[in-house]
């Protein structure tokens, strides 16, 4: 299915690196109590203490052929309360969901804080949050859950292969480790920006992994066909790509890290079968966020027997308040789908 290119420029370079503190834009209008100064925000507010707890965990033999962490929040109660349906929650590194300082917007909020408030609330039940990293562990690199074409020689990178990470030993690392319902019928995910590519890429490739699957924001590439990514794409001059689809770029391997095209060549039935969540920036703000491509992959969605159930975020920006904004919509659908029989 061939989607056509808007002529608004669609990709700000600067929101696609991991450092979105340091870019120059405008706040525009965040709700009611976030005061602003400069950038973003005035000082955050201070973080509540959590009732459950967040534990790293270092797998020392993987795919990547090196060592790799990732953290895990239990939900209070754990494990007697179990077992536990999961969320895996995906940006660039294990940290960036649960840094309330990630960017100024975000005022002391993190994906568990805003858990905790829909459990208090009783919105959600136990669940278990799992928070990778699919690229170098310092940030340079950020991945999207493909095999790497040229790996780097970075912490945390080894032979790049991060799909083979997430699904060979990631999942069922975290299956093995803790109490989970270990079946994809209780299993969800859901990312921001190059995280929601990520979230939505391996429900498209693994859609028995997973039954509900969310992004907010998500950088996903236009499909020119349904075996070819548009290689006219702003997207593919960025640097940090080098590595992931190699210099010149090897658009097979691009369009197999495309989940449109991935979607476009699967079945309806599989499309079918899954809660989609995918919930982007207003038009308005382009060209600073992605909310052409998060139509475009919803066309695509569509026209192959799935059916996003959100759509554009009201008055929203590309930043962190937003994303957790976007989580406080997501989790309890994502429950409702995945909870306990």
């Amino acid at each position: 299915m061939k989607m056509q290119l808007p002529t608004v420029k669609m990709v700000v370079l600067q929101l696609l690196t991991l450092g979105l503190a340091a870019c120059q834009m405008p706040i525009g209008s965040l709700p009611a109590g976030v005061a602003t100064t400069g950038l973003f925000a005035a000082s955050p507010k201070a973080t509540a203490p959590l009732a459950g707890t967040i534990e790293t965990v270092t797998l020392p033999q993987t795919s990547l052929g090196t060592a790799k962490s990732f953290k895990v929040y239990l939900p209070p109660g754990y494990p007697d309360e179990g077992p536990y349906p999961t969320v895996y929650l995906l940006r660039g590194t294990m940290d960036e969901w649960l840094n309330p300082t990630q960017d100024p917007s975000r005022q002391g909020r993190t994906a568990a804080t805003v858990y905790e408030s829909l459990l208090k609330a009783g919105k959600v039940g136990g669940l278990i949050l799992v928070f990778p990293g699919l690229g170098s562990d310092d940030g340079r690199w950020p991945g999207i859950l493909a095999d790497w074409v040229t790996p780097p020689t970075a912490p945390g990178v080894g032979n790049g292969r991060f799909a083979s990470f997430f699904t060979t030993d990631l999942i069922p690392a975290v299956d093995k480790r803790y109490r989970t319902l270990k079946t994809g019928k209780h299993r969800a995910i859901d990312g921001f920006s190059l995280g929601g590519w990520a979230a939505v890429q391996a429900a498209a490739s693994h859609p028995d992994l997973f039954t509900s699957v969310g992004s907010f924001d998500g950088t996903f590439p236009y499909a020119k066909s349904t075996k070819q990514v548009d290689p006219e794409d702003e997207l593919w001059t960025e640097g940090f790509f080098d590595p992931v689809f190699g210099k010149p770029r090897q658009w097979a391997a691009i369009a197999t890290a495309s989940p449109a095209n991935r979607i476009a060549q699967g079945t309806s039935s599989r499309w079918a079968g899954i809660t989609w969540l995918l919930e982007y920036c207003p038009q308005a703000w382009e060209p600073r966020g992605n909310f052409y491509r998060g139509a475009a992959l919803g066309q695509v969605l569509a026209a192959h027997g799935g059916k996003n159930q959100l759509g554009t975020l009201p008055d929203s920006q590309h930043a962190w308040w937003f994303a957790d904004e976007h989580l406080t919509t997501t989790l309890p659908r994502h429950w409702q789908q995945i909870k306990p029989d």
